[in-house]
């Protein structure tokens, strides 16, 4: 069965703020289907490593790498839906853990509004490193993840009436979301991770899955054929139409003009920054 294949495109995340908003636009222009803007306090890599990823003559460029600085995701989302008209906006990924599951339905539907449907989520379960430098606590991720996406369901489909729903984390006592859903209907949400937990979530919660490669399957495509066709079964399982799931990779890619410039820029990604 063919299925639609689609590009996108990381926004800038980094100063200066007119270049990153500038970019948003120009990806657009080049017709990228979807622009991501992730969630992110701080990287991985040392400081001072990971230099503005471009040119100094060209700070808007649509570059889809990142630096070590990265701008609020909500907000930047807002701006997407703003300066932009058709390319899905995608923020991935976010996890529902420091936040309140209450006020990210609220600025998710908000964002789904403002963006005149356009808004998809990709949830995680969060990275340590997001937490303890921060005095958060991580306790139960998966579990909280998952009350935290009940919530958000609750909340979006009751209506405007008053709503109670039991939960270890989360519970809701005549609580009112009075924000009505979009006419497309609530955010797309793909689950991000793995593990029969999150297989069963994106199948039964969530409309699909996203994953890092080369590293989110180890390399091992059989895994990962297996682990779709494993989210598809409890979508069906769970009297869904498996056909309507989405799978997303964010895949590390280096587009050069011969393989040796290729390889040269994937040894060193930030180099562009300093042309």
């Amino acid at each position: 069965m063919a299925r639609d294949v689609k590009f996108g495109v990381f926004g800038n995340m980094f100063p200066p703020m007119d270049a990153a908003l500038e970019s948003l636009k120009r990806a657009e222009e080049e017709g990228w289907d979807f622009i991501d803007l992730p969630d992110q306090l701080m990287s991985t890599h040392p400081l001072e490593m990971l230099k503005p990823p471009v040119p100094a003559s060209d700070p808007s460029s649509p570059t889809s790498m990142y630096s070590e600085i990265w701008f609020g995701s909500m907000e930047m989302c807002a701006a997407a839906a703003v300066l932009t008209k058709k390319p899905e906006i995608l923020l991935a990924v976010i996890d529902p853990l420091r936040r309140s599951p209450a006020v990210m339905a609220q600025e998710m539907m908000t964002l789904q509004h403002m963006s005149g449907g356009r808004m998809t989520f990709a949830i995680g379960a969060g990275e340590q490193k997001q937490f303890e430098p921060f005095g958060e606590k991580r306790d139960k991720p998966f579990g909280r993840l998952e009350e935290a996406v009940n919530t958000w369901l609750t909340l979006w489909n009751c209506e405007g009436k008053p709503v109670s729903r039991e939960s270890e984390f989360w519970p809701l006592k005549d609580a009112i979301f009075p924000i009505p859903l979009h006419e497309a209907g609530r955010p797309g949400l793909l689950m991000v991770g793995g593990g029969p937990r999150v297989q069963r979530l994106a199948g039964t919660l969530g409309d699909g899955w996203l994953t890092y490669l080369p590293g989110g399957s180890n390399n091992d495509n059989e895994w990962m054929a297996e682990y779709i066709d494993g989210i598809r079964k409890h979508a069906t399982d769970a009297g869904r139409d498996a056909s309507k799931l989405r799978f997303n990779a964010q895949v590390v890619t280096v587009l050069a003009e011969n393989d040796d410039k290729a390889w040269e820029l994937a040894r060193s990604p930030t180099r562009a920054g300093s042309r």
